[in-house]
């Protein structure tokens, strides 16, 4: 490039920069932006999160410990409950009836089994007494009632034994 064509060009671009006047785009105004209620609104924000997962976090270790304390009450009640089906069952033996029998009611064994048998000619020979015989009232009723549906059944037999 020479030396003219340089300094034709460097011509061209002063007469254009005097000719047009050059527009820039306009700056904004840089506005000065506040933010500390952003900081304070954040912080606040933080802080309660914080607080919710702390007082969440202590309810969870109370229910803990309370769950802990109701399941060792749980245990105990077991074991008593297994002591006391085991103390009504030897309460309710035959044994220990018997033992309270002798030392609180003052009872003793009899010495002789005592039996009582009606007379068996009796039974054989159906001489139970007549109905017209038993005074009317709630005996004869049931002496009825006995003999209409178990008539085969007359004898009885007694025993006497602890």
């Amino acid at each position: 490039m020479t030396a003219a064509r340089q300094l034709q060009r460097t011509n061209v671009a002063q007469q254009v920069a005097t000719t047009m006047p050059v527009h820039y785009p306009a700056r904004r105004a840089k506005r000065k932006v506040n933010h500390l209620p952003r900081a304070i609104l954040l912080t606040l924000l933080s802080l309660g999160l914080a607080m919710g997962y702390v007082s969440s976090t202590v309810r969870v270790m109370n229910m803990t410990y309370t769950l802990a304390d109701l399941r060792s009450e749980l245990a105990v009640a077991q074991r008593e409950y297994g002591y006391l089906s085991i103390a009504v069952e030897k309460a309710r033996s035959p044994q220990q009836v018997e033992k309270l029998a002798r030392e609180r009611l003052g009872m003793v064994t009899p010495k002789s089994v005592e039996y009582i048998v009606l007379n068996e000619t009796l039974v054989e020979k159906n001489d139970a007494p007549d109905m017209q015989q038993i005074k009317p009232g709630l005996v004869r009723t049931v002496a009825a009632w006995l003999q209409k549906y178990w008539p085969h059944k007359a004898t009885v037999v007694a025993a006497s034994r602890l």
